[in-house]
């Protein structure tokens, strides 16, 4: 994916008036195209991070009986 002529000048504005420093077209193009590669790969392992959690089985971490109580099913009492 490629980022658009005006896409382009509006980064190298933000650039510019962000951190003060001139760009030429072919480092902004540069750094543009590596910026936005850099945010796809974020979203792609975002996303196959939660379709590995969505496949996960659920555990019940929930304790069904009060601290210190044995529950009734143990025959504790």
């Amino acid at each position: 994916m490629s980022v658009s002529k005006e896409r382009l000048e509006e980064f190298k504005k933000i650039m510019k008036e962000d951190y003060g420093k001139d760009l030429a077209n072919d480092e902004a193009f540069d750094a543009a195209n590596n910026l936005v590669g850099f945010f796809d790969l974020l979203l792609k392992l975002d996303h196959k991070d939660k379709q590995k959690n969505s496949k996960s089985p659920k555990t019940d971490t929930t304790d069904a009986s009060p601290k210190g109580k044995p529950s009734p099913e143990s025959g504790a009492e």
